[in-house]
């Protein structure tokens, strides 16, 4: 029984180590060569992605410095062209006709001054149609229409002279934005939102710095030790040390003390392991997506087997979070309708309001910074393509995060990237709760809810799939132009919506459910036959869909009928998996791998969670932004860039927690009302006001 959970976890923890150690499965060298069915001539030949000039140097002595997309035109004659072409169609391979720049105008101006009007009619070329996008909207940049009639012609030939002297070739260049060190986003007034949330950050870090003076206060009148652990006795007390650091810090590794949630103590485990790889993830997307030297590195890895097979899987990893929030979901409501005598809807909106008072306060924390002062963080020639965008987005779409539909509607305009998450949480969590009341008040139909769910799980994607012609798994490889994926099609349909992505919030829903029916003999549930031939089925099915799917580069998916089918049951058996998982390790209690989830040093990381998930976008923001020129990549960047993330990323989410989240929870979630008693407080101080008005004016 044992050793089948330990294959199911060791699986799990061995996919996480695939994805954080890629490079030394590659197999190839950065110097020239591509493996395994790519181009058989030196990549140096090929016109290099990334050349930028000095930044720094260039804004210094105050010039313009522009950002250009180059599209090379197409020459059927030119040998190297054709290679180009043959070689870019491969989809693990970048579309090596799409060049970025990033151009000096000082630099060009002098480099072109010496050409005659007869050259430089030859160097002009007009712009022509693709099927993909390769900027952003011109909406983010309010300077481009001016910059292009001043830069875009010189631009142009700056690029294609060299281009043609080079490789014989020409491109349409773009300009996408310039910089220009007088009116960067340092320099912007500070408006009204600006000043609330600089206003609102100052708040709360003196409310932190109050509240922890008077909580050392209590403590030296008190003379416990365990005291930042103890409730005070005073509402006044309690009230005031809400914002206390040591004691938000001490509820990080404080246990769980309901059997509910000892039981489920092994998941804060699985939600640190599943961030350091989504980290990690997140990490290997923004170094596809900023200039690199070796580029090829990121192609050589799709070539290897074992690596492509765990690209293709880690879309996956997400509904290891949802699979979490169903299930905790269905065992806390089931709970709590146990124990009440009489159904009432009321529960629902209850639970609703809780769930929204836990999440928002952070959530509109993070909108606010990044709409306001993030945008001035302009360190390098990426920031306006990166910080800028989402500030932008942030300041327009707001809205549709706090309507969790940012999954659905502006998906290529979204706010805080990764918030699609909380969007399709909050609609899994709406439609599950609804599901289990109405199963509760109607015992009869569970079986027509459960049918529905699981019907969703499967016909959601494969239908999807089949309409939109669209591959069984996100075979994406290095074609994503823009951040995150946020111009793929695959990404927007499959990825994101609440009817593609329900499998592992609905599996963990149902797993819920039998948690809380077999409860009272789950020892002798999870040893049963069936059972242990479910968990083995369920792994086999995960080694069948995924150990061969690396071929799916090779084939030619969209001539097999069946490729639909195979694809729904793709998305789906990681969630039923984990599902399985999940009731075995509940009931388990003398498991080895659950006891090294539920250690001491895992448990705060794992609480951490939600803080840190808000604060790993900020900070890849802040890097990919501040790289200045192409990195000089090797093997280990993607690991050295996921370490400095995974740190930066759990400091700044401490910081976030112990300000923010935490201080928010004992303010709206807490035991104590303590919104009534602010109120009562403010009454009582407004009575003794008016007395002292009247005694005073009679």
């Amino acid at each position: 029984m044992r050793k089948a959970t330990g294959v199911i976890v060791v699986g799990y923890i061995a996919i996480v180590a695939f994805s954080v150690f890629p490079c030394v499965w590659c197999g190839g060298s950065s110097d020239g060569e591509v493996v395994d069915g790519a181009a058989e001539f030196d990549y140096s030949y090929m016109p290099k992605l990334y050349q930028y000039d000095d930044y720094g140097k260039c804004l210094k002595q105050g010039s313009v410095y522009c950002m250009v997309r180059s599209l090379v035109k197409p020459r059927p004659s030119s040998e190297l062209w054709q290679q180009i072409q043959n070689f870019s169609v491969d989809v693990r391979h970048y579309r090596h006709y799409l060049l970025d720049r990033g151009i000096c105008i000082d630099e060009c101006l002098r480099s072109i001054g010496g050409l005659s009007k007869t050259q430089r009619d030859e160097l002009r070329v007009d712009s022509f149609e693709v099927d993909f996008k390769y900027r952003f909207k011109r909406k983010y940049f309010p300077h481009l229409p001016e910059h292009q009639r001043l830069y875009e012609e010189s631009v142009s030939l700056c690029i294609n002279q060299k281009l043609k002297s080079s490789y014989d070739l020409q491109a349409f260049s773009e300009i996408e934005y310039c910089q220009e060190s007088y009116n960067s986003s340092n320099n912007d007034p500070i408006d009204t939102f600006d000043s609330l949330c600089i206003a609102i950050i100052c708040f709360v870090v003196s409310l932190a710095v109050f509240s922890t003076i008077f909580d050392y206060y209590l403590r030296n009148q008190s003379e416990l030790e365990d005291h930042f652990e103890k409730v005070p006795p005073k509402i006044e007390s309690q009230f005031a040390t809400i914002c206390s650091i040591p004691r938000n810090f001490k509820s990080l590794s404080s246990p769980p003390k309901s059997t509910l949630s000892q039981d489920f103590m092994f998941l804060e485990g699985l939600r640190f392991v599943t961030m350091v790889t989504i980290i990690h993830l997140h990490t290997t997307v923004m170094l596809m997506n900023v200039p690199v030297e070796h580029p090829e590195l990121f192609e050589e890895t799709l070539h290897s087997p074992p690596m492509a097979t765990m690209s293709l899987f880690t879309p996956n990893l997400v509904q290891s979070f949802f699979t979490i929030g169903g299930i905790l979901m269905a065992v806390n409501l089931l709970d709590s309708m146990s124990k009440q005598p009489a159904f009432r809807w009321s529960l629902l909106w209850d639970k609703a309001t809780n769930r929204l008072k836990r999440i928002l306060p952070l959530y509109l924390f993070v909108i606010l910074v990044t709409a306001t002062i993030y945008r001035r963080l302009s360190i390098g020639p990426l920031h306006d393509r990166i910080v800028a965008v989402e500030s932008k987005n942030c300041q327009q779409n707001w809205w549709v995060n706090l309507l969790f539909l940012n999954n659905y509607l502006k998906t290529d305009e979204t706010c805080v990237q990764p918030s699609w998450y909380l969007s399709a949480d909050f609609q899994f969590y709406l439609f599950g709760m609804v599901a289990l009341m109405v199963i509760q008040r109607f015992p009869r139909s569970a079986t027509g809810w459960v049918c529905f769910m699981v019907a969703l799980n499967l016909l959601g994607p494969g239908i999807t799939m089949w309409i939109q012609t669209l591959p069984p798994l996100m075979a994406t490889g290095t074609r994503p132009v823009l951040l995150l994926f946020t111009d793929d099609e695959w990404f927007a349909q499959l990825y994101k919506p609440f009817h593609t992505s329900s499998a592992g919030y609905f599996y963990g829903v149902l797993a819920g459910m039998v948690y809380h029916r077999v409860k009272p003999s789950g020892d002798e549930f999870v040893n049963r036959k069936m059972f242990k031939a479910v968990k083995i089925v369920a792994l086999l099915v995960v080694l069948i869909c995924y150990v061969p799917s690396y071929l799916i580069y090779d084939t030619n998916w969209k001539s097999y009928f069946w490729m639909p089918l195979y694809g729904s049951i793709a998305k789906n058996c990681w969630g039923f998996l984990c599902a399985v998982t999940f009731i075995d390790l509940a009931f388990s209690k003398k498991n080895c791998l659950r006891t090294l989830l539920e250690s001491q040093s895992l448990l705060p990381l794992g609480k951490l969670t939600y803080s840190v998930y808000h604060s790993h976008y900020l900070i890849l923001m802040a890097i990919s932004s501040a790289i200045r020129a192409p990195l000089a990549n090797d093997v280990f960047t993607p690991i050295s860039f996921t370490m400095l993330a995974l740190v930066l990323s759990y400091g700044l989410g401490l910081i976030v927690f112990l300000l923010v989240e935490q201080p928010a929870a004992n303010l709206l979630t807490g035991k104590t009302n303590y919104v009534d008693f602010i109120g009562e407080q403010m009454i009582q101080g407004a009575r003794r006001c008016f007395k002292k008005i009247n005694k005073k004016c009679f």
